[in-house]
């Protein structure tokens, strides 16, 4: 390796650490299961301020606000299918923490957003996933910000900001919308036992004879005593077990599978948001966990580097899809990532490992 290669590399490395220097520390495992509830998070909980929004349909959606009075920039969060945003209250702290005023909100059928299958009303339900970006456009005319909002976002939220952005309403969302930070979009949904072709014509079949409001197959009402050895969206005990703390607490905000028509409507949508990828203007920061068995890792790389020249994938070796729940040293690695995009805008998209 020549000098100023080595030079370069530790120019660059300097500036990261000078970037993360005022990065405040997260909550660790052991405290996050000892009083850290109690002596953190639940204080932080109490003093966000919740409102409501209409969506496109006149659905009442509920929304929340953690105001920081030294904030420069907003960050809105955008959880993932059947989660709360209180299920990220962790994530959310941290953010505040490190400087950023913080948004959220409830999708719909979902948290303390309305049900929306009157015949299964813990099942998420849905008919057009572009209600959803309805839903975010409202969302972000309600808070009416003069700042850049920069969306980090979870799973299908990733797949909501992306279908805005691909589909902008008016040049005000172009401009409102800063950076994009997503975890494992929705963009190749994993669908196993079936071929993802399959469980296109299985469902909508279903839907076709009616069975639209049922649960898809395989899916079900949620288990509040499920063991942490049969969940698969992260490898720390400790956060599943908080997860089920708070679903205890409350838990109206939690809800069940899927129905056949939500599934119909994410599978149409999340080929059709992949297939408008060349659509964003914007550079995308995108994480990609490697044990991931809702979204397949492969399919997300590859959508990403097809389209280097806006998007950079960052690949989490090790990590399940709900990567903001992880163990410390998966989760670690994630949210400096987060920060240093958000802090650090990329202006040249690359491939990572992490």
């Amino acid at each position: 390796m020549g000098y100023r290669a080595m030079f370069w590399m530790a120019g660059c490395t300097l500036l990261t650490l000078i970037s993360l220097a005022g990065t405040a520390r997260a909550l660790t495992e052991s405290e996050l299961a000892g009083t850290g509830w109690e002596t953190t998070l639940e204080p932080f909980f109490r003093s966000g301020i919740r409102f409501d929004f209409q969506g496109a349909d006149g659905l009442p959606l509920t929304g929340v606000r953690f105001p920081n009075g030294s904030a420069t920039d907003t960050v809105l969060f955008l959880p993932g299918f059947s989660e709360p945003w209180l299920k990220y209250i962790e994530l959310l702290h941290e953010l505040h923490r490190n400087g950023f005023e913080v948004l959220s909100y409830d999708h719909r059928g979902q948290g303390t957003s309305p049900r929306l299958a009157r015949s299964n009303p813990d099942a998420v339900h849905l008919v057009r996933f572009e209600d959803h970006r309805s839903d975010l456009k409202q969302f972000l005319e309600s808070v009416a910000s003069k700042r850049k909002i920069h969306v980090l976002a979870h799973s299908m939220g990733g797949a909501v900001a992306l279908d805005l952005i691909e589909n902008p309403p008016s040049s005000l969302f172009s401009a409102q919308i800063g950076h994009l930070v997503l975890n494992a979009p929705m963009l190749a949904i994993r669908t196993e036992p079936f071929p993802r072709p399959l469980a296109r014509v299985i469902t909508s079949f279903l839907v076709t004879i009616g069975l639209g409001e049922r649960y898809a197959p395989t899916k079900g009402p949620r288990d509040p005593g499920r063991p942490f050895e049969a969940n698969r969206g992260t490898s720390s005990p400790v956060r599943y077990a908080f997860e089920q703390k708070l679903a205890g607490w409350f838990p109206e905000r939690w809800v069940g599978g899927p129905t056949n028509a939500w599934v119909k409507a994410a599978l149409e949508a999340s080929s059709r948001i992949a297939g408008d990828f060349s659509r964003i203007s914007r550079p995308v920061a995108m994480l990609v966990p490697t044990e991931d068995h809702y979204a397949a890792p492969e399919e997300l790389v590859r959508i990403c580097e097809t389209h280097r020249s806006r998007c950079s994938s960052f690949t989490m070796e090790g990590s399940r899809h709900e990567i903001f729940a992880e163990t410390d040293s998966h989760r670690n690695r994630a949210i400096q990532t987060v920060l240093r995009t958000l802090k650090n805008p990329l202006q040249n998209p690359v491939h990572q490992r992490k």
